[in-house]
């Protein structure tokens, strides 16, 4: 279930522009999430998730959750 919606992002990259809109949410029950637009998905904590290798437009969300 959503617990917050987060501010969107919208990022320039040279050839496009992209448009993120991010939720703060919580999963109920034993279900996992199935992956759809990437190939894998997988859990970690803050700590860990500052050393993936993120998007352009993803940084400034990873920055909004760390200031939750």
């Amino acid at each position: 279930s959503i617990i917050k919606q987060m501010n969107t992002v919208i990022h320039h990259y040279p050839d496009f522009e992209i448009a993120l809109s991010p939720f703060l949410c919580e999963i109920n029950g034993p279900s996992t999430p199935t992956p759809i637009e990437h190939a894998d998905i997988r859990w970690v904590n803050l700590s860990q998730a500052a050393d993936l290798d993120w998007a352009d437009a993803d940084i400034p969300i990873l920055k909004q959750y760390k200031n939750l």
